[in-house]
């Protein structure tokens, strides 16, 4: 975990490792791992997927976390709530995805 350096860091946060699987491969813990991505300032931004595709203002507009530079999602001060949806594709052997909708 010592030659751990932010580019690398970085990469594998891109590439979709989760701090857990990062500190097993590092052979530490997750919350080594957390503290060093905070050290480091790689912290998640939230991109905006245009329900509308552009046709007009989305009013409802969903969000994903990623590990980029450019945050698109804006603060509010209205009241938030969370969706979290678990959505299966195909058998048990392909991936599934969590959905996540930001309201107000």
């Amino acid at each position: 975990m010592k030659s751990v350096n932010r580019e690398i860091l970085l990469k594998a946060k891109r590439a979709g490792f989760s701090d857990r699987q990062l500190a097993t491969i590092w052979k530490t813990d997750e919350q080594r791992v957390r503290v060093l991505r905070r050290k480091f300032g790689v912290l998640p931004v939230f991109k905006t997927v245009d329900t509308c595709a552009a046709e007009f203002a989305a009013e409802t507009p969903y969000h994903y976390s990623t590990y980029e530079t450019e945050n698109e999602a804006r603060r509010s001060g209205r009241k938030k709530v969370v969706i979290l949806e678990e959505v299966r594709t195909g058998s048990a052997r392909e991936s599934s995805s969590i959905i996540v909708a930001f309201t107000a």
